[in-house]
């Protein structure tokens, strides 16, 4: 640190250095850092971030500078770093939105969905307990289900996707680019990266988090995705073949001891990791965006074509239930469960040129 800061005085005003430590830093060189006001620190979770893809490294650097230029701070925690700067003041709003009835999907034989929820940039939903986590344009939202659904900012990160997974141990795993990180009381880990293309978070076994990785050398067509078992740390991840072509996996869920589903449009794969066995089923829906485990053997899928149908699975001897139709429309965006209800993201058309994402309950009784 003296070092860095005698070169820094032999500079132009306004050069400012940077110096990363992987075992992070002493009170004593915080405390010169900020009393010299050039200088910006990088610690093991920065530099994980950065190797990981999670952070690219001008966003990083813009970050750290504005950080000392702004607040006079020149280190911050990775969190802080990555939390929105204008925070969206209105992240969901209760309700069905203005112009909708299930009247205008109308589609044949269909269930009526009650919409409790809606909001703009809807990119994934999971559950823990009677509560829900929905990802939305800047972080993830703790939705309470109740007689008035009540929500809050569980976690503040820019530009996270897919659907979030939350661990029985109260740690909840997001997608951010090409890595993963690990919220834990109010502190962000990277435990995967890497990825040229987002991954999936995956329920694994009795919870656990694991990743469909969907990216390929070759032609995805051909090459298979890759189930991805997420370790303590960044590099400690194991991977085995996910034995669906990567061009059509949408999503997957453990099954039972070390047996997979993987989810695909047209055909999905049932597939044990340890013996690299599996078996292609077709799956009974189009476009399929939402998976749910009901049981060891049997899968519900959530697509849409020009409404949104449901399926119930089952994946021992490849029979599927008629599907059935629910007065929404597409794009959707992810499934998951509380209780005897399935909670889905998916379109609600407003007018002939206007669809809002919601997030809308369905009774499970009346799909499986």
């Amino acid at each position: 640190m003296r070092h860095l800061c005698d070169v820094l005085t032999e500079r132009r005003p306004g050069t400012v250095g940077i110096l990363a430590s992987w075992s992070g830093f002493a009170t004593s060189a915080l405390r010169r850092a900020e009393r010299s006001r050039n200088v910006v620190l990088l610690d093991r979770t920065h530099l994980e971030a950065l190797i990981s893809g999670t952070v690219s490294g001008p966003e990083l650097i813009g970050a750290v500078n504005r950080s000392l230029s702004v607040f006079g701070r020149p280190h911050l925690p990775l969190a802080a770093l990555l939390r929105s700067r204008r925070p969206t003041p209105e992240l969901l709003r209760r309700g069905s939105p203005d112009g909708f009835t299930p009247a205008a999907v109308a589609a044949p034989d269909a269930v009526d969905p009650t919409v409790i929820a809606y909001g703009p940039m809807l990119a994934g939903i999971a559950s823990d307990g009677s509560r829900l986590f929905v990802t939305v344009n800047d972080g993830v939202v703790d939705l309470a289900l109740g007689g008035r659904s009540q929500f809050r900012r569980r976690l503040e990160l820019t530009d996270c996707v897919g659907s979030p997974l939350a661990t029985a141990d109260g740690d909840l795993f997001v997608v951010r680019s090409g890595g993963v990180l690990r919220s834990r009381e109010d502190e962000l880990t990277v435990v995967a990266g890497g990825f040229a293309r987002p991954p999936v978070l995956v329920p694994g076994p009795e919870g656990t988090p694991w990743l469909l990785d969907r990216y390929t050398v070759g032609w995805p067509g051909k090459e298979h995705a890759s189930l991805v078992q997420i370790g303590e740390g960044l590099g400690d991840e194991q991977r085995w073949p996910a034995g669906l072509p990567a061009g059509a996996c949408e999503g997957a869920c453990w099954l039972r001891e070390r047996t997979f589903f993987v989810l695909g449009d047209g055909s999905s794969a049932v597939i044990d990791v340890d013996t690299g066995e599996y078996r292609w089923v077709i799956t009974p829906v189009g476009r399929p965006q939402g998976l749910i485990r009901l049981d060891e053997r049997r899968v519900l899928i959530v697509g849409a074509d020009r409404h949104v149908l449901v399926a119930v699975l089952d994946t021992a001897t490849g029979q599927a239930t008629p599907p059935t139709p629910v007065n929404l429309t597409g794009p959707v965006r992810g499934a998951a469960r509380v209780g005897d209800a399935l909670l889905i993201i998916a379109g609600a058309p407003v007018d002939h040129a206007t669809v809002v994402l919601v997030i809308a309950r369905l009774d499970l009784a009346n799909l499986v």
